[in-house]
């Protein structure tokens, strides 16, 4: 689960350990029903939302366009949708 984070790059941080669990289970189900409104998004300059962030870091959102939550209004569009 999410936890209540004391600041931005620990939020990010959290945000990202939950997304590289939910990911795998999100494409699985896609692959199964191309409907389902759950998409998967990566941003490819991550490794400096936070310390020890990795190169690259995905995310899961409904939305048809990018909404990049690693660096949200500074970046808001950054990413490619991954197929699944």
């Amino acid at each position: 689960p999410l936890r209540e984070a004391a600041s931005l790059p620990e939020a990010r941080r959290n945000f990202q350990a939950f997304n590289t669990a939910v990911i795998p289970l999100v494409q699985a189900v896609r692959r199964l029903e191309p409907a389902l409104a759950a998409r998967v998004w990566e941003c490819p300059m991550t490794k400096t939302a936070y310390d020890g962030a990795p190169e690259r870091a995905a995310w899961v959102q409904t939305e048809a366009s990018a909404r990049n939550p690693y660096f949200g209004a500074a970046m808001p569009d950054c990413g490619s949708e991954v197929k699944p």
